[in-house]
């Protein structure tokens, strides 16, 4: 059978990668509270939008051409620009995947209009500045830095940016003990459908394993259909890497395995795989996504400690996933050790200090977070009007 050519390919990727969409929006919507699922959908489904188009109209002209020539020409796709190539596609949808990925921690308490400004900001320009500095011209190439498609870079930059959010924003109403009462006790906060959590997870593992299949496609047209299969099977292998070693911890430390835990470490897994799943055996893949499933789980457990709440897991997950995907590169090129160390380094501090900036703006400005009745009650009355479960009465006193 003849295979599907390239260019085709590369859409047939970006069309399954919108995938994550639906699965960013059912994770959170199992996640957070009952009375949060509203908005976490409506979050997803303006973010898909406004962020994609902020890459559309700016973003990608600053990730081609840099930031001062890239805002001079971003109105050139508005007046006559020729036709996107395949590749501009797949790149707005990391953008939004990014975006996707720093709503999740911050969901109960940050407000949707300064959340969705900041998401326009990060896609149109911090995002693709990054991309610019570390792809484009890959400044660091010299060094051996590379990153197929700039895969890494996305889950990299976003955790890190949902981190600096996380921080800024505060953790929910009654989530941590006061420090002040020696009485007073932590509050695990569940999400409120599991079955929802699951299917979104499923989702987005789709979507993540088609970008990541995609960058290849970006790096080199020649691609074919066999090394596709390739990058799948590993995808797969990374990820059940990652998931049995969560279940077989958790069941050993404590006698029973956290649902939630699993489906963050099965992703983490598939996320530390990305950037080797074309050129590693696949024992290695399923062993390198077994330890990424248990770098989540202690970061978890970490973030805690800090008290910094992540309602997604998704600093675990793509941030510390993330990075140990670019430190697992190294193995299959030892001549690149300064460069993926030194890519780690400045992708972390130019992620968490633009990010930092501008979310402190916003704070000083507009505002970031809901107020606290909103956040113990919920914003889906406050901000989005529409229950997501009108037939139960949400309990207006507690936690």
């Amino acid at each position: 059978m003849e295979a599907m050519p390239s260019e085709l390919m590369i859409m047939f990727l970006g069309l399954l990668a919108v995938l994550v969409v639906p699965g960013f929006a059912m994770i959170e919507a199992g996640m957070a509270r009952v009375q949060n699922s509203s908005l976490a959908c409506l979050k997803t489904a303006m973010i898909f939008a406004l962020a994609g188009a902020s890459y559309a109209l700016l973003g990608m002209n600053i990730a081609q051409h840099g930031l001062i020539s890239g805002i001079l020409e971003f109105i050139s796709l508005v007046f006559g620009a020729d036709a996107p190539s395949p590749e501009f596609f797949f790149q707005m949808l990391l953008a939004v995947t990014a975006c996707l990925i720093i709503a999740g921690p911050v969901a109960e308490r940050v407000r949707l209009w300064p959340l969705l400004f900041f998401c326009c900001i990060f896609a149109g320009v911090i995002f693709p500045v990054l991309q610019d500095l570390f792809i484009t011209q890959n400044y660091l190439g010299g060094l051996g830095f590379s990153d197929l498609g700039g895969v890494n870079l996305m889950h990299m930059s976003a955790g890190i940016a949902a981190l600096v959010a996380v921080k800024i924003a505060g953790p929910r109403p009654s989530r941590y003990a006061d420090p002040q009462n020696s009485q007073a006790q932590d509050h695990a906060l569940p999400g409120n459908n599991m079955p929802l959590a699951a299917l979104g997870t499923f989702l987005l593992w789709i979507g993540l394993t088609a970008l990541h299949s995609g960058a290849y496609f970006l790096q080199d047209l020649t691609f074919e259909t066999a090394q596709l299969s390739r990058t799948i099977l590993n995808a797969y292998l990374g990820s059940a890497g990652g998931a049995i070693a969560a279940f077989w911890l958790l069941t050993f430390r404590h006698g029973k395995a956290d649902l939630t835990l699993v489906f963050n470490a099965m992703l983490a897994g598939l996320v530390s795989t990305a950037s080797i799943s074309i050129v590693a055996y696949p024992l290695l893949v399923f062993i390198i996504g077994g330890i990424g499933g248990i770098l989540c789980l202690i970061t978890v457990s970490f973030l805690d400690r800090l008290r910094l709440d992540d309602v997604t897991g998704a600093i675990s997950i793509h941030g510390v996933g993330g990075a140990w995907a670019m430190l697992v590169a190294i193995a299959f090129n030892i001549s690149g050790i300064l460069g993926q160390i030194a890519g780690l380094i400045l992708i972390t501090m130019l992620a968490a200090g633009l990010s930092t900036i501008v979310l402190i703006l916003i704070k000083a400005s507009i505002g970031l977070c809901c107020s606290e009745r909103a956040s113990r009650h919920g914003q889906d009355a406050e901000e989005v009007g529409v229950q997501a479960y009108p037939q139960f009465e949400i309990r207006r006193t507690g936690f």
